[in-house]
């Protein structure tokens, strides 16, 4: 293990030489104290000193008095992403089916084969609810959606509500790319080549003055990828 260094203490303060110390000396706990000591002491003013930003506007030549802005923080810092995580990190703490995230998605599902199954997702999203409104968030209920994936022509419905607003049920969501509620491909398979098509026209508008060697690259670079990404070989 490098050591790390601290200023010795019989130095003069202008120099501040530094010694070595030795971290494979200090026992776990004690480094686990230290390491608490820290966090208690250091961390919560750091992260407000962080999530506090003045900010101005200028317009024109002309600037605005500064101002602080209360909510949020920073946008295009890593830690931005990690206050988020640790923000929603109880999000599944209340909820009995099976719950998987994506950056900012949220999938609820369970097999549901009785009214009884029906009853528990409908706790589970006023679990949902609480939670938010407990954090002073709001869910967007028109993007909220009920999607039953299943290949039976009698297959069981049920209502849903987020509050007082009802959920729409749908035949197809898009979570990572197009899920079809038969799991079919053919959803799938038309908005990739309409994305693909949008993009071709775009590279045709804008480089038919260009060379032949750069419209090759655009379309490598801009249309094949959307054709090619995780398919098979």
């Amino acid at each position: 293990m490098s050591p790390v260094t601290c200023p010795s203490e019989t130095s003069p303060p202008c120099h501040l030489p530094l010694r070595p110390l030795t971290l494979f000396l200090i026992p776990d706990f004690l480094a686990s104290c230290i390491t608490m000591a820290f966090a208690a002491k250091c961390l919560p003013g750091f992260l407000l000193s962080y999530s506090t930003v003045i900010n101005e506007f200028v317009a024109n030549g002309s600037k605005s008095s500064w101002s602080d802005v209360i909510s949020g923080v920073p946008h295009g810092t890593v830690l931005g992403s990690l206050f988020f995580l640790l923000y929603i990190n109880d999000i599944s703490g209340n909820i009995q089916s099976n719950i998987r995230l994506f950056t900012d998605d949220c999938i609820v599902y369970r097999t549901i084969r009785s009214q009884d199954d029906s009853c528990k997702l409908q706790n589970d999203i006023s679990s949902l609810l609480r939670w938010a409104e407990t954090w002073q968030m709001r869910f967007n209920s028109e993007k909220c959606h009920i999607l039953s994936i299943t290949r039976q022509r009698n297959k069981f419905s049920s209502v849903y509500y987020l509050g007082t607003d009802v959920l729409s049920t749908v035949s197809s969501h898009t979570y990572l790319d197009i899920v079809s509620s038969d799991l079919k491909w053919h959803k799938h398979i038309s908005n990739i080549c309409l994305k693909a098509t949008r993009t071709l026209n775009f590279v045709r508008r804008n480089t038919y003055c260009c060379s032949q060697e750069a419209k090759n690259l655009a379309y490598l670079s801009l249309v094949r990828p959307n054709l090619e990404y995780a398919a098979a070989a």
